[in-house]
């Protein structure tokens, strides 16, 4: 009996190290390729300064969130983002707006520029998941300041959806892209209109 639970025990130990798991993947939101050669605009002198962004607090993790349900999140055990999230949206909204714009004096604000931007953009991101009917939401309220005055000089709201066609969580990032690149449409959309 002694011999055979110490068969057993040395089975289950080997099977265990024999035992693989999956890899974990990682990703970053990215302007799509196509909107950076369709979306440039004429050299501008404009400079804005991008940021504060806000966002709820799950979603600052390493995992990806998808939506189960309207009450249960799924965390991606082994499907990660590559660096947190906020500092990734902040760096694709700056290459985004830059390329719309056709400036390149857009930079995350704060920064240590010595120079004042012509107008600041702050965006609380209120919801960006995946719901169960296989697509992307990004919600949030952005504002528009201009230096000097203590009120935005413009606020929008962006309600944004995006069918996910590519399988996996890298269909998921993809469509999360497309919708941030949407989102950097509204915001340049309401700065040219302020310029």
């Amino acid at each position: 009996m002694k011999s055979t639970i110490i068969a057993l025990s040395t089975l289950v130990f080997l099977s265990a190290c024999g035992a693989t798991t999956s890899p974990t993947q990682f990703y970053v939101l990215a302007p799509p390729e196509v909107f950076g050669k369709k979306a440039q605009s004429e050299a501008s002198e404009l400079s804005l300064g991008i940021g504060p962004i806000e966002m709820p607090r799950y979603l600052d993790r390493p995992q990806i969130v998808t939506k189960a349900s309207r009450y249960k999140l799924n965390l991606a055990e082994f499907d990660q983002w590559a660096e947190p999230l906020k500092d990734n949206l902040s760096r694709v909204l700056v290459e985004n707006i830059s390329t719309i714009l056709g400036t390149e004096r857009v930079s995350k604000f704060p920064s240590r520029r010595p120079s004042t931007p012509d107008y600041q953009i702050s965006i609380n991101i209120l919801s960006m998941d995946v719901s169960r009917s296989n697509s992307a939401h990004l919600n949030s309220i952005w504002s528009i300041y201009k230096p000097g005055l203590s009120t935005a000089v413009a606020v929008g709201k962006s309600n944004l959806e995006k069918k996910i066609e590519t399988e996996g969580y890298e269909g998921v990032v993809e469509a999360m892209s497309i919708n941030l690149m949407q989102l950097s449409i509204d915001i340049s959309s309401r700065v040219k209109l302020l310029n």
